[in-house]
Formats: C-alpha cells, sequence, structure tokens
C-alpha cells in the first residue's frame, strides 16, 4: 500500500497526473486536490518513503552488529581453549583443533586465529615464543596466575567445615 501511495504522491508533485485529468472530464474535487500538492503530494511522499527508508538504515545497522556478535563468539571460543591449556604454551595449531573441534560450530581458519590471538595477546599482556619446532606459542602469564590462585583457593577450602555450626528449628 505504500508503494502505491508512494507512487501516486510522486505523480502528483512531477504533474503527470494533473495532466492526465486536465486531458479528461474530471470533477472538481479531483482538481482540488491536484492544486494542493503540498498536502496530497509531499505529506503522503514523505510518509511513504519513511517505510522504505528506515527499513534500509536498520539494515545497515544490523549488519554492523551481526558482524560484532560474530566477532566475540569466535573471541569467546578462542579464551575457551586458552583457559584449558593454561599453563603451556599454546600454539595456532592446537588452538585450531579446540576451536574447530565442536560440530555445531562454524570452522575458522589459521588466519583468523592468528589474528584474534595478536589481539587477544595485547588485550592479556600476553607473550609470543618461538617453540623449538620454530612456531610461534602464546602465553598468558595473568591467565596463568588467576587459574593457579583459583585452584590454590578451592584446594584450601573445606565446604563442610566452612558453613558453620547448623542449628535447626522446629516450631
Amino acid at each position: 500500500m505504500n508503494g502505491v501511495n508512494l507512487f501516486i504522491s510522486y505523480l502528483i508533485l512531477s504533474g503527470s497526473l494533473y495532466t492526465a485529468v486536465s486531458a479528461s472530464e474530471a470533477a472538481p474535487l479531483l482538481y482540488l486536490i491536484l492544486d494542493l500538492p503540498a498536502i496530497f503530494g509531499w505529506i503522503p511522499f514523505l510518509f511513504s518513503s519513511l517505510f522504505f527508508i528506515i527499513p534500509a538504515i536498520r539494515w545497515f545497522q544490523i549488519r554492523r552488529l551481526t558482524r560484532n556478535r560474530q566477532e566475540k563468539n569466535i573471541r569467546k571460543r578462542i579464551f575457551k581453549a586458552v583457559y584449558r591449556k593454561p599453563l603451556k604454551f599454546c600454539t595456532i595449531d592446537y588452538v585450531l583443533r579446540e576451536v574447530n573441534g565442536a560440530v555445531s560450530e562454524v570452522n575458522l581458519s589459521s588466519d583468523i586465529i592468528k589474528k584474534m590471538m595478536d589481539e587477544l595477546i595485547l588485550d592479556q599482556e600476553g607473550n609470543m615464543v618461538i617453540t623449538e619446532e620454530a612456531s610461534v606459542a602464546y602465553t598468558f602469564p595473568h591467565i596463568n596466575l588467576e587459574q593457579s590462585e583459583v585452584e590454590h583457593i578451592r584446594s584450601s577450602s573445606r565446604p563442610e567445615t566452612s558453613l558453620g555450626q547448623i542449628i535447626l528449628d522446629a516450631d
């Protein structure tokens, strides 16, 4: 319906409809409509064009948000692989196997993983080292420290005594 409104208002604004009506015997009401292009031309044209412009603008925004969400999902998958192997070096091959191991996820290329690992090193203050096989490996000392502290806290806590004395009230 908005396409029809847009088309008719365009015809009113361009004057094409006026020349077609003036060639035939038209009612005086039709001449009144055609003589007021601001009301019957511009307003419907702008209103109907909004129904086409707003979805077009939203399409670009949704595309950008989808791309950001995909990048965050890739980053999350790489983080998961790094946290599984915290105390050792993480090579691109290891991260590639861990990230592409899930059947439901889209497989990532080594170029994407290398780019994301380089960003992760900057964000997490990691290090790049060369292994004995002459490949690049990544270490994350802050993540290693956090995980060792968590393991220490878990091992030192005794859940059976940490709750204190439990008193039941029968009333």
